[in-house]
């Protein structure tokens, strides 16, 4: 199987739930790819020339490539698309080197599937027309755009981002159901996301492809050593949704936390922190700005909270963090899609008061945190394991979108 996989960033380091995404998604399609070709995006915050060492897992049947792209918000840019016809969002991300690549690599290979991963790819819809007319287009999505995006807008305080976002939005939102309906298939992170496609009255055919991780632990060790009572945050902080978790989080949760056990621990990493973060810091809480190892660093913590309120899609940390046995508090929005069960395997809190409870009772209740540590990755095994995600992904390419179908 011949297989074009086209992402919107280089994945490499692991430095946030997208780059995670796409680094299990590409090391699942390579799991049956008889030939596995991967075009990337650089984006203007990638430096190329310093690009992190390309994982030990890649072999001769992978070819990576990267192009870079300035997709860069420019406020000029940004009030001139008002006129145009496209989605600031989307649009930033035609390129016309990138175009001549991906024009290349249509006319020089006999494609059996090109795997897009982002919406952002619809804007380059006419070349895949003139050049893979009878190859199938398969979108996987991260997220459903538009719904990301309304949400972020429905939490914005300034009412000027609020009504841009939300016209773009609407523009977005446009471009991207009619994408649906043109694409071959769908991959979609879970059925939440499949129902919401339905409710469009989409009729491509799609498959729930969940994330997966190869992250569990050696099992000639220890399965799970006790988890350590400190709290842990960690993400991109330049992503909206992100900030405003963690302004909710220190506003309306920790001082009802503090209030009732002022040795919390809490340790916060984030990629691309910005400056007024920092004053988080005190005693009990540390802030660190892009970790050199972000899986080295959550090791001696034991309790992931994912305090968001704004956002959509799937939290690969949350898989992640499964897979390793921690326990996990998270908004019902942060935990959306993945299936899981409140108090068996996560905690789920959506209100200041239920949520630091939850650290409360977590901190002080080492059997309970444990409990819900290992159910945690004993579901994250059976669900979300690489193997699992690349034999589903296989079976739905072979049986629901190839090109005899």
């Amino acid at each position: 199987m011949r297989i074009l996989q086209l992402v919107y960033k280089i994945p490499w380091p692991l430095y946030d739930g997208g780059a995670y995404g796409l680094h299990y998604s590409m090391k699942a399609v390579n799991a049956f790819a008889g030939y596995h070709h991967v075009l990337a995006m650089a984006p203007s915050r990638q430096n190329t020339s310093s690009m992190h060492p390309l994982p030990a897992w890649m072999n001769e049947k992978l070819v990576f490539e990267s192009i870079p792209v300035d997709n860069r918000i420019h406020p000029i840019s940004a009030f001139l698309n008002l006129w145009s016809e496209e989605d600031y969002f989307t649009s930033r991300f035609k390129n016309n080197r990138y175009e001549e690549k991906l024009i290349q690599l249509l006319k020089t290979y006999n494609w059996d599937f090109i795997l897009i991963e982002h919406a952002l790819f619809g804007r380059y819809w006419q070349i895949f027309q003139q050049w893979a007319k009878h190859t199938p287009i398969i979108l996987r999505t991260q997220n459903i755009e538009h719904q990301l995006w309304a949400s972020i807008a429905a939490k914005e305080n300034n009412l000027f981002k609020k009504s841009y976002l939300n016209f773009q939005v609407k523009r977005l939102k446009a471009f991207e159901l009619n994408l649906f309906q043109q694409v071959n298939g769908l991959f979609l992170l879970s059925e939440s996301d499949q129902l919401a496609i339905q409710s469009y009255q989409i009729k491509t055919p799609s498959v729930v492809i969940p994330p997966c991780t190869d992250r569990f632990p050696d099992t000639d060790k220890p399965i799970f050593p006790l988890l350590s009572d400190v709290c842990y945050h960690l993400g991109s902080m330049d992503w909206k949704p992100n900030q405003q978790g963690m302004e909710w989080f220190f506003q309306a949760v920790w001082p009802l936390v503090t209030s009732q056990n002022q040795k919390v621990t809490l340790a916060i990493a984030g990629f691309r922190m910005p400056q007024e973060c920092f004053n988080w810091a005190s005693d009990h809480i540390s802030v660190e700005d892009s970790p050199q190892d972000a899986q080295t660093w959550l090791n001696d913590k034991g309790i992931l909270i994912v305090p968001l309120v704004s956002g959509g899609g799937v939290r690969i940390k949350i898989i992640e963090a499964m897979a390793l046995g921690k326990a996990i508090i998270s908004t019902s929005v942060g935990c959306y899609g993945l299936g899981l069960t409140h108090q068996e395997n996560i905690w789920i809190a959506d209100s200041p008061s239920t949520f630091a409870n939850a650290i409360i009772q977590l901190v002080e209740n080492s059997q309970l945190r444990n409990q819900l540590g290992r159910n945690a990755a004993s579901f994250a095994k059976a669900n979300f394991s690489l193997q699992v995600i690349a034999d589903k992904m296989q079976q739905a390419l072979n049986s629901c979108f190839s090109k005899t179908n």
